[in-house]
């Protein structure tokens, strides 16, 4: 054992410097996993703003062509067609947004919930073209 005092305070000093690095270093990964999972919340809510966006589309362009049939007057289909290519150009931004999470293989655990063919939902293949 350390029988001097000068020997016991400066491993106790060492001791204290060793845990204060530990502690930094578990500080500066948690920061930087936190970053990440914030940039993560960003890109989800960015897809959901997109997804409400084409559902706004096509809740418009539904509501004119059930204008039409039920009055037969043609002022309702004024905006159907802009309101469906503002949707076909929204799935196609959400396909561009959710491209890098199917291509980093993140879908994998997903498709027994959604079904075999994630990649290639049959919305997005209708409104924006084939899946590259």
């Amino acid at each position: 054992m350390l029988k001097s005092l000068r020997a016991r305070v400066f491993s106790l000093a060492l001791l204290v410097c060793a845990g204060g690095l530990g502690l930094g270093g578990m500080l500066l990964y948690s920061a930087l996993d936190a970053r990440d999972a914030f940039h993560l919340v960003r890109h989800t809510q960015e897809v959901i703003m997109q997804l409400d966006a084409v559902d706004s589309n096509l809740r418009e362009a539904e509501s004119g062509v059930r204008g039409y049939l039920l009055t037969g007057s043609v002022s309702y289909l004024d905006g159907f067609e802009n309101n469906i290519e503002l949707a076909r150009r929204d799935a196609a931004r959400i396909q561009g947004l959710v491209a890098d999470f199917v291509t980093k293989g993140n879908v994998e655990g997903l498709k027994p919930e959604c079904g075999p063919d994630l990649a290639r939902p049959p919305f997005f293949t209708s409104f924006a073209g084939p899946v590259p």
